[in-house]
Formats: structure tokens, sequence, C-alpha cells
């Protein structure tokens, strides 16, 4: 996924849904805990949850899935 340099969607590894990469989240689910926003406040509260996760990789997932929805 060139223009989302950090997302994967491998064919061959979770039936090749986008995820962020490395690790095993979707972005809709992302989207959906973070019921679409990518505020501070949200991405601060999904980081509390997976620590792993940076900031900018949380607002990739998001903007992501806005585009794919068309919001």
């Amino acid at each position: 996924m060139k223009k989302w340099p950090l997302l994967d969607s491998n064919r061959e590894w979770l039936g090749g849904d986008p995820r962020i990469d490395g690790t095993r989240l979707s972005t809709k689910g992302v989207y959906k805990f973070c019921a679409g926003s990518d505020s501070d406040a949200h991405v601060k509260m999904f980081q509390e949850c997976w620590p792993h996760v940076t900031a900018n990789q949380i607002k990739q997932a998001i903007a992501f899935e806005r585009k794919r929805r068309g919001t």
C-alpha cells in the first residue's frame, strides 16, 4: 500500500483486510474504536489500550477508512 506506508493488506496474512503494519489491528477496528475521530483525545485513549501503536499509525488508519467510506 504505497500511499499508506504504515498499513498493510497482505492477502496471505489475516485475510487481506487493511491492517496497521506489524499488528493484527484492522483499520476498520481502529476507526470504530475511535468513533471516526483522529483527535488527540481519541488517539491517546487508543494508545492506552495498545501502547505499541504510534499516533501516526492510528491517524493513518482512520484517514484510510475515511477515504474508503467517502466521509
